[in-house]
């Protein structure tokens, strides 16, 4: 029987997530959270332009490669617990979704808890989706997509829209949503 044996990379994020880790049983600090966060930040992969934008008071940046498929949008929801996380903290991620998808990609900076609770966060993704529309998108061909905490208010804006008789995104992209 063979025993497949960790990689030396896995041992090293292993130890990176473990340093991370409040085992503390006090709340978390939510401005080292934050550093955190930004202190993994990596910029745009070569070929992908960004350009800031605003989306109707929210602040986002739409990303493109320069023969991105013209009308098509991808808006991204980051991940960080709805405390943290930014447009800059998932460039790379977005940047590479750019690049990989041939779609347009606006990563959003919606507002963050605790200084601004529910339904903030959801309000600024229906807001954004109706800022793209505005702009000549049409709703078949937007998709609506996040990560952890970016997943869970996609899931949030759909129902929104839904409640709203707005027409609704092609597709809602939740990745481990919470």
């Amino acid at each position: 029987m063979e025993v497949a044996v960790a990689s030396p990379e896995y041992h090293r994020i292993r130890d990176i997530i473990a340093s991370r880790r409040n085992t503390s049983g006090r709340p978390v600090n939510i401005e080292k959270f934050r550093a955190n966060m930004e202190s993994t930040a990596r910029g745009l992969p070569p070929g992908v332009d960004g350009t800031m934008v605003d989306a109707d008071g929210v602040t986002a940046e739409l990303q493109a490669v320069s023969d991105a498929a013209k009308g098509k949008l991808v808006i991204y929801f980051h991940g960080g617990g709805y405390i943290g996380g930014s447009i800059a903290s998932h460039r790379n991620l977005t940047g590479h979704l750019a690049l990989q998808s041939n779609l347009s990609v606006l990563s959003v900076e919606y507002r963050l808890a605790p200084e601004h609770p529910h339904p903030a966060p959801v309000e600024d993704a229906v807001t954004t989706y109706q800022w793209a529309l505005s702009q000549g998108y049409q709703a078949a061909d937007i998709v609506l997509a996040g990560d952890s905490a970016g997943g869970g208010l996609t899931a949030g804006c759909l129902v929104s829209l839904r409640e709203q008789q707005l027409p609704l995104p092609t597709a809602g992209v939740l990745i481990s949503p919470w």
